[in-house]
C-alpha cells in the first residue's frame, strides 16, 4: 500500500475494519522516531506513521508542525514535546491577563499548567 501512495490514515481505517491484513509486527503505539533507540529497526512504515501522527497531534493541539519537530531536550518525546508547548502557550496567557488584571496568579492557574505539563 506504501509503495502504491496511500496514506496513513487509509491503512489505519482499513486494517481496522479488516479490509487488509498486515505481513509482520504490528505496533500498539506509533514509533518516536526521534526518541527511539540505535537497535530499534524502524521501517518506512514507521517513518510514514510517525510523520502522520506528528501532524495529526499538532493539529489537534493548535501547534505548528515546525514546532513540534524543533530543538528538544534528550530523552523529551513528541507527545511531551507537545504538551509541554500547549502548556507553555497557555502560561503565557495567563501571565498576560494576569499582567493586564495587575493581579497575581492563582494556584488553580498554575495547576492547570502543571497537569498539562508532561512529565516522564
Amino acid at each position: 500500500a506504501l509503495s502504491l501512495g496511500t496514506f496513513p490514515q487509509d491503512w489505519c481505517w482499513d486494517y481496522e475494519r479488516g479490509f487488509i491484513k498486515v505481513h509482520g509486527p504490528v505496533r500498539d503505539e506509533p514509533v518516536d522516531i526521534r526518541s527511539s533507540s540505535e537497535g530499534q529497526k524502524l521501517t518506512k512504515v514507521d517513518e510514514e506513521v510517525y510523520k502522520w501522527y506528528c501532524k495529526e497531534l499538532a493539529r489537534s493541539l493548535g501547534l505548528k508542525l515546525e514546532d513540534l519537530r524543533g530543538e528538544r531536550p534528550p530523552g523529551e518525546s513528541t507527545i511531551m514535546r507537545a504538551h509541554r508547548l500547549v502548556a507553555q502557550r497557555e502560561s503565557k496567557q495567563m501571565l498576560a491577563d494576569a499582567a493586564k488584571a495587575k493581579r497575581r496568579i492563582s494556584d488553580e492557574e498554575i495547576t492547570k499548567v502543571l497537569v498539562k505539563w508532561a512529565f516522564a
